[in-house]
């Protein structure tokens, strides 16, 4: 199931959106699409099937939001609940041997939900703020 989450500034006016995660394919070029939540939305992510899972995360280092998958599959799952059955302990497993990193400047503490409150990341536009957040949404 997926979520868009709100992190934002407490001193100045920088916020972004993250969410997922969220079903993907690769099409006949290896590119990621959208497979759809909970359905397939085509024809051919239903004939793909689902090859992974991927999310739009934030580093907290330089500001950005980044693709990242959290767990491909060597053989497709032909349906979402044969995947959510699983999906904590396939992604644990995916990201210990391929941990997340952003596409820009290569930091691993990426965020898909907002800080806890005791955590105290810094805002990457003022430099002076304390990041917070809260969910906007679930599907």
């Amino acid at each position: 199931m997926g979520a868009c989450f709100v992190i934002q500034c407490k001193n100045c006016s920088f916020d972004v959106k993250t969410d997922g995660p969220w079903q993907f394919y690769r099409d006949n070029d290896g590119t990621i699409q959208d497979y759809g939540h909970p359905c397939p939305v085509s024809e051919e992510a239903s004939e793909h099937g689902i090859d992974g899972l991927y999310a739009n995360m934030f580093c907290p280092q330089c500001g950005k939001i980044s693709k990242v998958v959290l767990v491909e599959y060597e053989i497709p799952r032909e349906s979402a609940f044969e995947l959510w059955l699983h999906a904590d302990e396939d992604i644990d497993g995916y990201l210990e041997q391929n941990p997340m990193k952003c596409a820009r400047c290569g930091c691993e503490d990426l965020l898909l939900e907002p800080p806890e409150e005791d955590e105290k990341i810094i805002c990457p536009e003022c430099r002076e703020g304390i990041l917070s957040g809260e969910l906007e949404w679930v599907s």
